[in-house]
């Protein structure tokens, strides 16, 4: 196996999205104490490791299932790495995984074993969850339920997880960070789904933008930016009189995004190419992670 279709499987452009989580979680941390690093660390790569995982099993799953048969980049279908290598790869990554997750919890709770083995539980159930999404005999993903999944694995998890690795309590403010991570995540996969149309209908693959049709897929596009902004812009004006930082330069930073956001809405519209559609694709997720750091360090 080549080092170019190890990298082709894994997907790294996906990644952001698992930093933006954990990122908006370790944010909501810094505004109550100071971040434990270590804990902090694992917990991300925990999180990237996951997302791989993920990637290889939905590169997997969706050539098993036929969804990925007209598909020259991607590693099952172009016959880069075989169903043999991609197993080989899913036990990898879901031993990696496994194992940082472990090394997290016995850090994070050295001495709580309860909360130990609840977030072991979690960590089992995220595992399973990436498998299943386009893997295993009844993938979810092709139940339309793909959103709801994401929505849950990378905002309420992925921040509120976060979270609570470095507090050990939950509270109110950072569910309106989850609730936005998980909005922005939708939207990768909304573009994603957007753009698979035709091909996920042939096999079958009943994503949420199909069940909705196009015009309807992007309407709620629009709703899914307009939701996760609104939401952070409502955590900076309620949070920001309590915090160390002002509020004003956060706010004029959303509205801004809210724009750029709003001209890669009205691109999405104006096009059906599919080669558009995956350079939108890679431009969205940049532009999430771009907001995300901007929003922290301003």
């Amino acid at each position: 196996m080549s080092p170019f279709a190890l990298i082709k499987v894994m997907r790294l452009r996906t990644l952001p999205l698992a930093i933006v989580g954990i990122g908006f979680g370790l944010f909501a941390v810094s505004n109550i104490k100071e971040i434990d690093w270590l804990v902090g660390g694992l917990t991300l790569a925990t999180a990237m490791l996951l997302q791989i995982f993920s990637n290889i099993a939905n590169d997997y799953g969706d050539y098993k299932n036929g969804a990925d048969d007209h598909r020259e980049d991607r590693a099952s279908a172009s016959g880069t790495i075989s169903l043999k290598g991609m197993k080989t790869l899913l036990w990898a990554f879901g031993i990696l995984s496994f194992g940082t997750g472990l090394s997290l919890l016995f850090v994070a709770f050295p001495e709580n074993i309860f909360l130990l083995l609840m977030f072991l539980g979690l960590g089992i159930f995220s595992l399973l969850g990436a498998y299943k999404y386009t893997a295993g005999k009844k993938p979810y993903g092709y139940a339309g339920l793909g959103d709801l999944s994401v929505f849950i694995f990378f905002g309420s998890i992925g921040v509120l997880g976060t979270y609570f690795l470095q507090i050990k309590a939950f509270h109110t403010p950072p569910i309106l960070l989850a609730l936005a991570v998980g909005f922005l995540s939708v939207s990768v996969l909304n573009i994603n789904n957007i753009r698979d149309l035709e091909t996920d209908a042939a096999a079958g693959k009943k994503t949420l933008a199909l069940k909705l049709g196009w015009a309807n897929a992007l309407n709620y596009q629009k709703m899914l930016y307009s939701l996760a902004l609104g939401l952070l812009a409502y955590y900076s004006f309620l949070l920001g009189p309590h915090a160390t930082w002002d509020s004003k330069p956060k706010l004029l930073c959303l509205l801004a995004f809210y724009l750029i956001f709003f001209f890669l809405q009205k691109k999405l519209r104006s096009t059906s190419e599919h080669k558009t559609y995956t350079n939108l694709l890679k431009i969205s997720v940049l532009l999430i992670l771009s907001m995300s750091v901007i929003y922290w360090f301003i």
